[in-house]
């Protein structure tokens, strides 16, 4: 929080001493606060994030990952000024401490906390100006400031949204240039409202140029955004684990060439298998495990016919053989006659990276663009 900030010219102080013509206290008012040093970042600057009217846990996760990731990237100090009135201060500062310990501890100096709840209002690291605290707290996250000032509140990247993302970055990573909103809106089957509320999102984080009524296109790669994604993966993708409950030793392989066989229409083949088709060069012995991306035209018990002994388990289960991942669009590559459908390399690089193969992700990225990799 900033130590040199001054009150600005419309201050409750300056007001205050205009409405009276109290000259004298005016100033003395004035002489006194610039003494005083301010622990409050301005409400607009750059180290400040501000959510009002935060629902609950989810909202506070989805705003405190951002918040390190953003102070990662950037390698420099931002406050997370919320409101979260269903939650109480013991359960918030839990969460707080929480969180802290799941993020690297380099990370841990750069974040700091404003939180206004339902009994009162709580920051970390603690202040000696509690009341000064509470009173900005109020005025920057109370119905005091237009709604209209502040930015818009921080939540977890919605489906929709990760729909928009996916577009921009697979434009990217193949070099189509720039795209108009309502290209976007229908290679994403989304709303114009959703497609404009996406950019607002991604012009925030830096990830596409602040213009208007222009084409779009990411400026570089998106790691930040591909770091909440990943750390959302359960929720925005919504995967399928599978393993054999045979008892045979797993064959993602053998998998892979029933799968071939039966040639079953909208679903495409993604992870390590698509990776090969998009990057012959990928290193990497055998086949982990298989990726296939379904729509929603394919049967239900599609799993079933594939090999009966397949059963479900949790996404954090250890080596399940088969992953299946739902999608609205399932945008594909056909590499020819009695080959399977390729899942889109957005969707082979999410595998990638939830598989831990960074270094063959990145391998894959140099590919499509030219052997050139943004950093």
């Amino acid at each position: 929080m900033s130590s040199r900030t001054r009150p600005t010219d419309g201050s409750q102080e300056d007001r205050t001493a205009a409405a009276t013509e109290d000259q004298p206290r005016q100033l003395q008012n004035k002489q006194a606060s610039e003494a005083r040093p301010r622990r409050i970042a301005p409400l607009h600057g750059p180290d400040r994030a501000v959510v009002r009217s935060a629902a609950g846990a989810r909202d506070l996760h989805a705003a405190l990952l951002e918040l390190a990731l953003i102070a990662n990237a950037r390698k420099a100090s931002r406050s997370l000024w919320i409101h979260i009135p269903k939650m109480t201060l013991s359960r918030l500062r839990s969460e707080w401490e929480c969180f802290l310990r799941a993020i690297s501890p380099e990370i841990v100096p750069l974040l700091s906390i404003v939180a206004l709840t339902n009994d009162g209002v709580w920051t970390a690291p603690p202040t000696s100006s509690s009341g000064d605290i509470l009173r900005e707290a109020r005025m920057v996250l109370g119905q005091e400031i237009p709604s209209t000032s502040l930015p818009s509140s921080w939540t977890a990247i919605s489906p929709k949204l990760f729909d928009v993302w996916k577009v921009l970055l697979g434009a990217w990573l193949l070099g189509d240039g720039p795209l108009s909103a309502l290209e976007i809106g229908k290679r994403s089957a989304a709303s114009s409202p959703t497609v404009a509320a996406a950019l607002r999102y991604l012009r925030r984080r830096g990830e596409i140029a602040d213009t208007r009524n222009q084409p779009i296109e990411l400026i570089a790669f998106p790691h930040i955004t591909l770091r909440e994604v990943l750390a959302l993966s359960d929720s925005l993708r919504r995967p399928v684990h599978y393993h054999d409950a045979s008892g045979r030793p797993s064959d993602p392989s053998g998998l892979l060439r029933h799968l071939t066989a039966a040639t079953p229409g909208g679903l495409a083949v993604g992870g390590v298998v698509a990776a090969r088709h998009y990057d012959p060069a990928f290193d990497l012995n055998g086949l982990p495990r298989l990726d296939v991306l379904v729509d929603k035209t394919v049967p239900s018990d599609w799993v079933r016919k594939l090999d009966p002994a397949l059963r479900a388990i949790p996404p954090g289960a250890p080596s399940p053989i088969l992953v299946v991942h739902p999608v609205k669009v399932l945008r594909a590559n056909h590499p020819g006659k009695g080959s399977l459908h390729m899942a889109d390399p957005v969707e082979t690089l999410l595998d990638l990276y939830e598989m831990r193969l960074t270094k063959q992700a990145e391998h894959m990225i140099a590919r499509l663009r030219g052997g050139k990799v943004d950093e």
